[in-house]
């Protein structure tokens, strides 16, 4: 029911707007009152809810001009109709250009009058539903808000920001700690975490991660809340800034300090990486890379405490080695590249040093090919315990080289076992979504169907399926469907009953001149010879 309000200054013309109103089928209205002047409507809105006003123009004090820019500007949401006697193109001119819902001249004609309300009531009505929708629509924003922001942080250690003036804009709405001037980040791992969920149900798992979690997200609102993400079951990260590199040094200090005292106050124990301070957003991969760095020594530093980049030996961030351009090789190689890829990439990185301490370059090397790996199988949301069923072999094997050849082949095998595993990983997945292209062909191959309607239909480019198709088949979907045709042709021409160009037309071939040559390039036949040939 929509709540309408006369205003006229006649009572005898507000007294036929109500017969005529009444007098209309299946109009939603209810006349929840009447006015003489716009005054004294404004006064009724104040007390009453009306969606709907119909309004004479001239009346004492204030007319129905004034009274409708009043309500655009308190209550923008009432639709304005004018009834006047006033057949003037001014009038109509400034109704027009107040946004009103119609201009009827008096006496009131029915049709015209309904329509306007029609009008009305139909907008009042859209608008409705797009406010609620609205309203759904930033209550879905606003529950998504915490991943929003750890997606932007996991942007930010990434090195993956384009465009910094839309981040601080996110930055902002997000409502996230993070100041312009100098930032640092605090890398966290529980320790013995594999021992410590080793019998513990997925469930289970899950509940002490989260746990641990919300202890260093607790912690954090101690110091400003920084913003701190999870990263995987058992690591985790804050992103802290000061506008002063004093305050941030003070902070990070008490920050590292506080996580250590806390945990060790339970039963769950920490170690904490500190990275250096940086000027710049864009760093802050640097600051991260350099705090996995600094978490490998926990296996000689000792854990259950904070972790310094100046506690690392001299050497082991060498500017022998170009971090971006190994990153970018190494995320090629275990995606992409075959076997050889990965011995000619090997051979080259060992033979490139010109270092004269040969040992400290390749165990610096050995270190910066496994940051790279773990950089590379947390994009595919891995780690290394999934492959090498325990992490600390790796790392413990690095401290027992005694020759560059043992180095050399450690590092060829973390690198081919994680490249095959990445790839059986893709062709698992690549086989489930072939089988789904050739049930979609054997389902609809007599339509005409083309790579572009496969891909519609199951939601991926064009490119992205003909190259998985020719990767897992050694064929194209062309050859497929065109095979799958002949193939059939091939039945029904053993059945006599069948012509010729009514088997081009089921098959889906634009014509039978076509459809013989194309037969003839795939059997060396024509379709009549190979009747011949087979019907007996």
């Amino acid at each position: 029911m929509f709540n309408l309000l006369i205003v006229d200054d006649f009572e005898i013309d507000r007294l036929n707007i109500k017969e005529m109103l009444q007098s209309i089928e299946g109009l939603n209205i209810n006349i929840v009152g009447e006015c003489d002047n716009g005054v004294n409507a404004l006064e009724f809105l104040k007390e009453n809810k009306v969606d709907i006003i119909l309004s004479d123009i001239e009346m004492p004090f204030m007319n129905g001009l004034e009274l409708a820019k009043n309500i655009n500007i308190k209550y923008p949401n009432i639709k304005i109709i004018f009834c006047s006697l006033y057949d003037e193109f001014e009038y109509a001119r400034k109704a027009l250009f107040l946004n009103t819902y119609g201009y009827i001249l008096k006496p009131l004609d029915k049709s015209e009058i309904e329509k306007a309300l029609k009008n009305a009531i139909n907008d009042i009505t859209n608008e409705t539903d797009f406010k609620k929708e609205y309203e759904e629509l930033k209550k879905i924003i606003e529950s998504s808000k915490p991943q929003l922001a750890d997606n932007l942080i996991r942007e930010i250690i990434s090195g993956s920001i384009l465009d910094y003036k839309d981040l601080w804009d996110k930055v902002q709405y997000l409502g996230l700690n993070i100041k312009k001037g100098f930032y640092c980040v605090n890398f966290v791992e529980i320790d013995d975490y594999e021992n410590i969920i080793g019998n513990k149900t997925i469930e289970q798992k899950q509940i002490f991660t989260i746990k641990v979690y919300e202890k260093l997200k607790e912690i954090s609102k101690d110091f400003g809340e920084f913003p701190v993400i999870r990263l995987d079951d058992s690591h985790f990260l804050y992103l802290i800034s000061e506008e002063k590199k004093d305050d941030l040094c003070k902070i990070l200090e008490m920050l590292s300090a506080k996580i250590i005292e806390e945990f060790n106050l339970s039963d769950i124990s920490v170690t904490v990486s500190k990275s250096s301070i940086c000027e710049k957003l864009k760093e802050i991969k640097n600051l991260y890379e350099q705090c996995i760095y600094t978490m490998r020594y926990k296996f000689t530093l000792g854990k259950g405490k904070v972790l310094e980049p100046e506690d690392i030996p001299n050497g082991v961030f060498s500017k022998d080695i170009d971090m971006n351009k190994m990153a970018k090789d190494i995320k090629f190689l275990l995606n992409s590249g075959e076997e050889e890829d990965i011995i000619k990439f090997v051979d080259n990185i060992i033979k490139q040093n010109n270092n004269e301490d040969l040992e400290k370059y390749v165990r610096n090397l050995c270190f910066s090919v496994i940051t790279c790996v773990i950089f590379v199988l947390n994009e595919n949301n891995e780690n290394l315990n999934i492959i090498f069923k325990d992490e600390k072999i790796i790392w413990d094997k690095l401290s027992k080289f005694e020759t560059i050849f043992e180095a050399k082949s450690w590092i060829l095998e973390i690198l081919t076992t994680v490249n095959k595993y990445l790839k059986n990983k893709a062709s698992s997945k690549y086989k489930i979504i072939v089988e789904e292209i050739k049930k979609y062909i054997d389902l609809n191959y007599t339509k005409g169907i083309t790579i572009d309607n496969i891909a519609d239909f199951l939601h991926y480019s064009p490119n992205y399926l003909s190259y998985i198709f020719k990767q897992e088949t050694n064929e194209t979907i062309t050859d497929y469907i065109t095979n799958l045709k002949i193939e059939k042709a091939k039945e029904m021409l053993l059945d006599i009953r069948n012509k010729i160009y009514n088997i081009s037309e089921t098959l889906g071939f634009s014509n039978t001149a076509y459809f013989c040559s194309v037969f003839k390039k795939y059997t060396s036949l024509t379709p009549k010879e190979y009747r011949e040939r087979y019907k007996s």
